[in-house]
């Protein structure tokens, strides 16, 4: 979902002693009201939640915060889901977006208790819309449109005869979600609109603006080269919260506002909270966010060389990133892997672990981030000098460069230098699982979902070794220690069928090492989450995972295919992507934890009184 890629764990939010509005010392709540599935509004009471279940029903959900009952308020056989939705003013009806099988989108509108659903509005030329915010009077909802010829629309609906009026318009060369706004909010008496949108296409910072709902010039409220998301106006109209991380964390800041325009500087009120999932404030003035939590650690384990059994896991380092593989360096004394990714708009923050001292450094990737849903999979050059990894440049390069690509990162140097470059626009998958050929001089990755590309590392000389039908997925590719050929996991849409490919470093047919059984669970893609070569290039350990089950198991399996044997580890809990077996052969390193969950939190009692003017 795309709000999902704003949710982060906001754990570090401890409570303070702040000043209350009626100068009372008071000590800031915060507490998790509900876990959902994609959380998207809070009723103005704060009693109803709207949230969409992702890969199961994409449907719009309501759940009772009082008795927790939970509520489906869309079924709709035959068309696909929504993503937005926003409560009317009186907290009985719900406006939600809907996209049709044909490409167009609608806005509806269905009454809390699931009865009234009517489309509000439809329209063959638009072809996304998002549903933000009802005027205070319950009139009017405050909707985006993408219109299929590239037009970007801030529009307001009426809600008795879906007639539209266009409040700003923006032409786009290329879009995704960074071309347009997260956010959009009426001012509590009706008269603003205050919004957030990027100062040039395709940029990650956004700056936030307010201008009249009746029409008008627009006012910048917050310039700066931060990235600052709109969170919504106070219950007074007094001020405009956001979150900012111009003091290098994600803090909570507040404006002041007034006749449209802002008064004074923007003004500290709850550091470090994160880059939130705003789901707005209630009339009481509690703040209600939604975040994406998980657990995941790395272990490392023995094997047996008598019994040919895994030993006991202990664990190594606690809480890293969740989409993240690690890597042993070629020399066996250092770990690689991702430290606490959570935001998919921070940069990668990379720790690599000495076996010998225990000790850890942990790098910021500069300006390398995850926008668009990678896994952050770092893999040691030849020479463990360097590593090597996907990603994004947090300063986007603009329509027609995108700066999707693979970067190299000197551990020593702290540096980050762009290697591959796509040249292109692509989806978030564009150019994924990258290895370096055991002498260096190449690089091997996977182009579009489906496609193994070789890269020469001076020449930029590159080979298609593979290509499979449209319908397959090509992932976790993995290059044998001799340099000779290539694993990777094979997975058809169509069916479910999902297999273990070996092929020719070289090039040619992959062959089937194992077929994998279906995944039983919508969402997690596919059986097999990791995947790595013994040292003597003869075998392959792989984890099958059962998304049901919430398990996996170790198992070792000949390149040349036959039964495979069982290493004699059940892990409960998911394994994202690391596996990675020590040059020695004897240990191996893995990840293990929970799936992400979307939580519901409050926080109340937090905004410091309004200062009088000066």
């Amino acid at each position: 979902m795309k709000r999902a890629l704003f949710l982060t764990v906001l754990s570090c939010l401890t409570a303070s002693p702040i000043v209350a509005q009626k100068a009372a010392e008071v000590t800031p709540k915060h507490y998790k009201v509900a876990e959902v599935g994609d959380p998207t509004s809070i009723s103005p009471d704060g009693r109803f939640l709207s949230y969409v279940v992702a890969g199961q029903y994409d449907d719009l959900f309501v759940r009772d915060l009082k008795t927790g009952e939970n509520r489906r308020l869309t079924n709709r056989p035959g068309e696909i889901g929504n993503y937005t939705s926003a409560f009317s003013p009186d907290g009985r009806w719900i406006a939600y977006d809907w996209g049709n099988e044909d490409g167009s989108g609608d806005l509806r509108v269905v009454g809390l208790d699931g009865s009234g659903l009517r489309v509000l509005y439809r329209n063959e030329e638009v072809r996304s819309l998002e549903a933000q915010d009802w005027s205070p009077d319950g009139h009017q909802i405050l909707a985006t449109f993408l219109r299929k010829d590239g037009t970007y629309q801030i529009v307001v609906l009426s809600v008795a005869d879906g007639s539209v009026r266009v409040l700003k318009t923006r032409r786009l060369k290329t879009f995704n979600w960074l071309s347009g706004t997260r956010k959009m909010s009426f001012s509590p008496d009706g008269r603003y609109i205050a919004y957030e949108l990027p100062p040039r296409e395709g940029a990650l910072q956004r700056d936030i603006f307010v201008f009249p709902a009746e029409g008008g010039r627009e006012i910048p409220l917050v310039e700066r080269s931060a990235s600052d998301f709109l969170l919504g106006w106070t219950p007074d109209g007094k001020r405009v919260v956001f979150a900012s991380d111009r003091t290098g964390k994600w803090d909570a800041w507040a404006i002041r506002v007034a006749d449209g325009k802002p008064r004074g500087s923007p003004e500290l009120v709850k550091p470090k909270v994160g880059p939130i999932n705003g789901l707005g404030f209630t009339r009481d003035g509690s703040y209600y966010y939604g975040l994406r939590a998980w657990m995941n650690d790395v272990y490392v384990v023995l094997l047996d060389p008598a019994t040919g059994k895994l030993q006991t896991p202990t664990k190594l380092v606690s809480h890293v990133g969740f989409d993240t593989s690690i890597e042993w360096s070629p020399d066996g004394q250092y770990l690689a892997y991702a430290f606490g990714l959570g935001n998919e708009l921070d940069p990668f923050v990379l720790g690599i672990h000495s076996l010998e001292t225990r000790e850890e450094r942990r790098l910021q990737t500069n300006k390398m981030m995850r926008f668009g849903g990678h896994a952050f999979q770092p893999h040691w050059s030849p020479d463990g000098r360097s590593l090597l990894a996907q990603g994004r440049d947090r300063d986007y390069m603009g329509p027609g460069m995108d700066s999707q690509g693979l970067y190299r990162i000197d551990p020593q140097a702290g540096t980050v230098t762009l290697l591959v470059q796509t040249n292109t626009i692509c989806p978030p998958d564009c150019v994924e699982w990258p290895v370096w050929s055991p002498d260096g001089k190449s690089i091997f990755f996977r182009w579009i979902t489906r496609s193994i590309v070789a890269r020469g590392v001076e020449s930029g000389q590159e080979k298609q070794l593979y290509c499979a039908v449209s319908s397959v997925r090509i992932s976790h590719l993995a290059i044998s220690p001799d340099g000779q050929r290539l694993a990777f996991v094979w997975s058809d849409s169509t069916n479910g069928a999902t297999a273990l490919k070996v092929m020719p470093a070289s090039g040619g047919e992959p062959r089937e090492v194992l077929k994998l059984p279906a995944p039983e669970l919508a969402g997690y893609g596919q059986p097999l989450f990791a995947l790595a070569w013994t040292p003597d290039s003869r075998y392959l350990i792989y984890a099958p995972s059962t998304a049901g089950q919430r398990k996996f198991e170790f198992w070792q399996i000949s390149a040349e295919g036959g039964e495979p044997r069982n290493l004699g580890l059940t892990v409960e809990g998911l394994l994202p992507f690391g596996l990675s077996v020590h040059p020695d052969g004897r240990r191996i390193a893995f990840t293990a934890g929970t799936p992400p969950r979307d939580e519901v939190w409050v926080l109340k009692d937090f905004l410091p009184p309004v200062k009088p003017n000066r």
